[in-house]
């Protein structure tokens, strides 16, 4: 079953899955090699959305494969991969103009896809009578190293500004009501919608914000990071391929040594570069964004959990009563400086112009597994569970128990959406709202 909607003088037809209309691909933008995007106008007269949209260049990720369940490489990737996907409800009242979420997917900057099987959009979509879209944006050294004249860029951050501009101002044709749009996002992608509030010129480009267990701790002291990725990858040839840069964007990455948490963040947004404002300015946008936009933002319970899982030592000694403690003050420890201290601090500062600014704790499956509460589980809930999900993330669960139980995290989500609001203190096994803070 299809269904074809006018825009401008282009009919985008969408296909039915799950019960919602899903629009894949549309081009919102396009760019030449480390050169700023520019607004996409489809010259077609019907464009045909069923396949997913291409992702940026990238390599291999055992990290992201095992917390997404699948390999990015099935994918078509391009340099210029700027494109969005669209899922609306089967059936809407075109009097009734409905809220739409954003989603930025995360995975360090240098992975992922808004159209992975992981972020199954249909589920959000239909229980909540809600628009559902996903952007592609530049990854890596292609979307933040370098600009035409070799100096620092954010390429990928204003990929991802052109999206939300063209989501303003088209999402009306697919009964999207464009001045209702909450963005959200997950790590990388969290610290990505974080980075637009704090940009200039994207204030009233969205109305409400969700982030996901963003790797804040990771932003700072970014100069010889920076530096190193800069210089590696304006050392190639202006000839070189793709490839190339994407060969030379890996071994960057694998060949970085710090003492600092930016190891775990090699590639990322640029402070006080356009369109982010410098650091010592942070403060005053917060004041200025947290004036007219609601804010939940929250971490999960054990989110470093997930990177330890392949250490049998460690695995063993969780086991034990006694070394057990010490496993989880050290997880502990290390949430704490990547994640839990920054999303705190933000929420402090958004919360004193802000009333509607909520924290949560998400612990699901905490006291389960040795991945309870870790980083990216939230997804099973989000999205639902499919087949290619780690069957350790699953645990006992089918994936017909998966979107049953994630069925309240996705109203409260789509309910913040919505009104700006969260009415519960908590889901009980899965989260918890307004954590006592530090």
């Amino acid at each position: 079953m299809k269904q074809i909607i006018k825009v401008n003088n282009t009919s985008f037809i969408g296909y039915l899955n799950n019960d919602c209309f899903e629009f894949k691909g549309i081009r919102y933008a396009d760019s030449k090699r480390f050169d700023v995007p520019h607004p996409y106008n489809y010259k077609d007269s019907i464009v045909d959305l069923k396949d997913d949209s291409p992702i940026c260049y990238q390599g291999h990720s055992k990290i992201e494969s095992f917390i997404t369940g699948n390999s990015y490489a099935i994918f078509m990737q391009v340099e210029n991969p700027q494109f969005l996907s669209i899922t609306i409800p089967k059936d809407t009242n075109k009097n009734s103009l409905l809220p739409v979420m954003v989603f930025i997917h995360g995975g360090t900057f240098r992975h992922g896809g808004c159209d992975s099987p992981s972020y199954n959009r249909t589920y959000l979509v239909k229980e909540n009578n809600i628009i559902v879209i996903g952007i592609n944006y530049r990854l890596g050294a292609f979307g933040f190293s370098r600009d035409l004249n070799k100096n620092y860029a954010n390429l990928g951050l204003l990929d991802i500004i052109e999206g939300l501009k063209w989501i303003k101002n088209n999402i009306k044709f697919f009964n999207g009501d464009p001045n209702n749009i909450t963005i959200f996002g997950q790590s990388s992608g969290g610290e990505a919608v974080k980075a637009i509030v704090l940009s200039n010129d994207t204030l009233d480009l969205y109305k409400r914000v969700i982030i996901q267990s963003a790797p804040s701790g990771t932003m700072h002291h970014r100069e010889n990071v920076d530096k190193y990725i800069l210089d590696g990858i304006n050392s190639l040839n202006e000839n070189a391929s793709a490839i190339d840069i994407l060969e030379k964007q890996e071994e960057l990455n694998s060949s970085y040594k710090s003492n600092d948490n930016d190891k775990f963040l090699i590639y990322g947004p640029h402070y006080g570069i356009y369109p982010l404002v410098d650091k010592k300015e942070i403060n005053l946008k917060i004041i200025e964004a947290s004036k007219n936009h609601e804010l939940l933002i929250g971490y999960n319970s054990r989110e470093v959990s997930v990177y330890l899982r392949n250490s049998k030592t460690i695995r063993n000694l969780s086991k034990r009563a006694i070394t057990k403690k010490i496993i989880e003050k050290g997880i502990e420890i290390k949430d704490d400086q990547l994640f839990t201290k920054d999303a705190i601090d933000f929420y402090k500062k958004f919360k004193k112009n802000q009333p509607n600014t909520y924290l949560y704790k998400l612990y699901w499956q905490e006291g389960e597994s040795f991945l309870g509460g870790c980083h990216g589980i939230e997804f099973l809930l989000l999205f639902g569970a499919s087949d290619g999900t780690a069957n350790e993330l699953m645990k006992d669960y089918t994936i017909e128990d998966i979107i049953e139980i994630g069925k309240p995290l996705r109203k409260l989500w789509a309910d913040f959406a919505k009104t700006g609001k969260v009415e519960v203190n908590e889901i009980p096994s899965i989260l918890k709202i307004d954590e006592k803070v530090k």
